[in-house]
């Protein structure tokens, strides 16, 4: 068996929250999720690493909650968000699924909002009640313009966070906690 923890630790990853803050801090959300739409919530998880912060929200909302996929990413390397969002794959539902529901755009982590506002404007034509943000991690951006309804946690704008969907390219997205990846 693997030691994840030395392995971590040889890696150059810092453990920030633990499994179970991560967990704690993802019940947190989704209360404040269900505090501002009780009704009609669906969720739309930005793949990949916004899927395991949504798929742990379905973990804790009701069955009535439904769900969805879209594929964007802002990242020109592996650790580097450019600014510039690429759809990777298109909404996984019909033109109906959105209307008239609560919808809830889940993903990662928010460093400049570029993501969350193209998932916005192409979610928006699909004539939903309302669409909020959420992200479990949050980056300190004083300049950023756009803010995410509900997040979990901040982070340092300077941090490289790994672990709950977020990766180094595809490693690391199963970790159960967050790390700050220290680059050597």
């Amino acid at each position: 068996m693997l030691n994840r923890k030395q392995t971590m630790s040889e890696d150059g990853l810092k453990v920030l929250y633990d499994p179970k803050d991560v967990t704690e801090v993802i019940k947190h959300m989704a209360e404040a999720i269900i505090e501002i739409t009780p009704d009609s919530i669906c969720l739309v998880m930005v793949l990949k690493g916004g899927a395991y912060t949504g798929m742990r929200l379905l973990e804790q909302l009701d069955d009535e909650v439904t769900y969805g996929f879209i594929g964007l990413s802002s990242y020109k390397d592996n650790t580097t968000s450019c600014g510039d969002v690429t759809v990777t794959s298109d909404l996984d539902f019909d033109d109906n699924f959105l209307r008239d529901k609560n919808v809830w755009i889940v993903d990662d982590v928010i460093e400049n909002g570029h993501t969350l506002k193209v998932a916005r404007n192409i979610l928006d034509s699909h004539h939903p009640q309302s669409i909020h943000t959420v992200t479990l991690v949050a980056k300190e951006k004083p300049d950023r313009d756009y803010k995410p309804d509900v997040f979990g946690l901040y982070a340092k704008e300077d941090q490289f966070i790994l672990g709950c969907g977020m990766g180094l390219g595809e490693l690391y997205r199963n970790l159960p906690c967050l790390c700050e990846y220290i680059k050597g």
